[in-house]
C-alpha cells in the first residue's frame, strides 16, 4: 500500500493536534480536580466552623437566660426592698450577653 508523502504529513499534523488536545485536556482536568480538593477541604473547615458557632450560641444563649432570670430576681428583690441601684447593673449583664452573642454569630 502506497501513501503519498502529503497524506503522511497531514495524518502527523492531525497527530499532533490531537496530542496537544489531549495535554490541554489532561491539564485541565488536573486543575479541576486541585479546585475540586481545595473546595472540599473549605467545605469541611466550614463545617467544623459551623459547629464551632452553633456551640458558642448555644453558650451564649443560656448565658443570656441566666442574666434574665437574675435580672428577674433583682426585679423582684428590688419590689419588696429599696435596693433599686442592683437593677442597672444587671441589666446591663444582659444587654452585654446579647451583644457578644449577636457578635460571635455575625462576626462583629
Amino acid at each position: 500500500m502506497y501513501i503519498a508523502p502529503f497524506q503522511v504529513r497531514d495524518l502527523e499534523a492531525e497527530l499532533e493536534a490531537e496530542q496537544r488536545r489531549h495535554r490541554e485536556a489532561s491539564a485541565a482536568a488536573r486543575k479541576f480536580e486541585r479546585q475540586l480538593k481545595e473546595l472540599m477541604v473549605q467545605s469541611d473547615e466550614d463545617r467544623r466552623m459551623i459547629t464551632d458557632l452553633t456551640e458558642q450560641v448555644a453558650m451564649l444563649t443560656q448565658k443570656i437566660k441566666v442574666y434574665k432570670r437574675q435580672v428577674e430576681e433583682a426585679v423582684s428583690f428590688t419590689k419588696g426592698h429599696n435596693v433599686t441601684h442592683c437593677l442597672p447593673s444587671a441589666t446591663v449583664l444582659c444587654e452585654c450577653a446579647a451583644l457578644d452573642n449577636h457578635c460571635i454569630f455575625f462576626k462583629c
